[in-house]
């Protein structure tokens, strides 16, 4: 069903009556609480250093067998630097640091337009899509901006100041915060639908799981919730927080925790499915394609995994990092720390070719299987490439 976002003129705001929505309580958390590790963080460039820079890093996604299809740039504020971006499957959007807003066309990169939000001291957690609006999320605030003329449509102010970038389901903006509580933003009448309390802190992306939503916080609290009445359908527990976002697909959700174990659970009331013990945290993001789970484990390099069984089909220790793309029979597999990007085999593992990207500071494939590669540096540079 469509979402309907009321234009600001329009908008009537509502008052929960009684009790509002529930909160429901779960049971205590294990005493030991992991943090995550510190992600390495692209400090702010300028717009001259990141074209100076970005050619030698198409030169070298160039040699793993990719071919560029257009270049182009998005608006950045001098000395902020892009924190957000998303590909659809007709445009692109970026959220930089100051709050400025630029949507490209994905077919040839042309811009389209670019908005401020806010002003540059408030702090964004994500942007998402809702038909014809584009959603910017700030912790505090959802701003619907018209996608075709960058009009602003409305702003709704969020019950609680948001920790992660939102998922759109069910009509619902679905977030975590720093004190457990998932919450369900009604984007139709700005109001929460319903907020569920778990153990720890959440920074990790509450993820679709089938029908369902999933989430997982810092104290390894697993919760699985249908999206429009929040209710759960299941819940588990891992032993730490994470560095990473679970995974999801119609079956299972995978976690890779701080507690050094990479964990399966069923969608279908959170009963473990399998557990992988490794010599250290896991810090890199897997992903999961085609029954298969793609994940860098300590001492192993990158490891293919069958996703129902947690066994190994084959490891490369010459390859660290996650996997963001997946074309035809080769992954792309990028180190973020490091800049070390690789191209691997799919169904054997053996290693392709590697390069260093030291520009780059956000590759993304939409969908991973099939999509184009973007790259994008911190000053707006935007590249979109696929195989040959």
């Amino acid at each position: 069903m469509p979402i309907r976002i009321p234009c600001r003129a329009d908008v009537t705001r509502f008052i929960l009556a009684g009790a509002g929505a529930a909160v429901l309580a779960s049971c205590a958390a294990p005493d030991r609480v992991e943090e995550p590790a510190p992600q390495p963080v692209r400090r702010a460039t300028s717009i001259e250093e990141d074209r100076a820079r970005i050619g030698a890093d198409r030169e070298e996604l160039s040699k793993l067998g990719l071919r560029m299809e257009w270049g182009s740039v998005a608006t950045v504020a001098k000395g902020k630097s892009v924190t957000a971006f998303e590909p659809f499957d007709d445009l692109v959007a970026t959220l930089d640091s100051s709050g400025i807003v630029t949507v490209l066309e994905a077919a040839s990169g042309q811009p389209r337009w670019n908005a401020p939000v806010s002003s540059e001291v408030t702090r964004f957690v994500g942007i998402s899509r809702a038909d014809d609006n584009l959603l910017v999320c700030s912790e505090v605030d959802t701003f619907a901006l018209d996608l075709r003329t960058s009009t602003l449509r409305d702003i709704q102010r969020l019950a609680k100041v948001a920790n992660t970038a939102p998922l759109l389901a069910a009509n619902m903006l679905i977030y975590g915060t720093t004190s457990g509580l998932v919450v369900a933003h009604n984007l139709f009448n700005g109001i929460p639908a319903w907020q569920y309390q778990i153990p720890g802190s959440i920074v990790s992306r509450v993820v679709a799981a089938g029908p369902y939503v999933a989430v997982v916080s810092q104290a390894g609290r697993l919760m699985i919730l249908e999206p429009a009445s929040g209710g759960s359908v299941g819940n588990a527990w891992v032993g730490g927080g994470l560095a990473t976002d679970p995974v999801a697909t119609n079956e299972l959700i995978i976690v890779a925790s701080l507690d050094q174990s990479l964990y399966a659970f069923s969608v279908n009331g959170g009963s473990l499915r399998w557990r992988l013990r490794t010599d250290a945290p896991l810090v890199h993001q897997p992903a999961c394609v085609a029954n298969r789970v793609y994940v860098t484990l300590p001492g192993k390099g990158l490891t293919c995994l069958d996703a129902g069984t947690g066994n190994a089909r084959w490891n490369n220790d010459k390859v660290t990092g996650a996997v963001v793309s997946v074309m035809g029979g080769r992954m792309v597999v990028w180190d973020a720390g490091s800049g070390l990007v690789s191209s691997v085999e799919r169904d054997s593992g053996v290693l392709v070719g590697q390069g260093t990207l030291g520009a780059v500071a956000m590759l993304r494939a939409e969908p991973m299987e099939g999509g184009p590669l973007y790259a994008i540096t911190p000053a707006g540079v935007i590249s979109r490439f696929r195989a040959r």
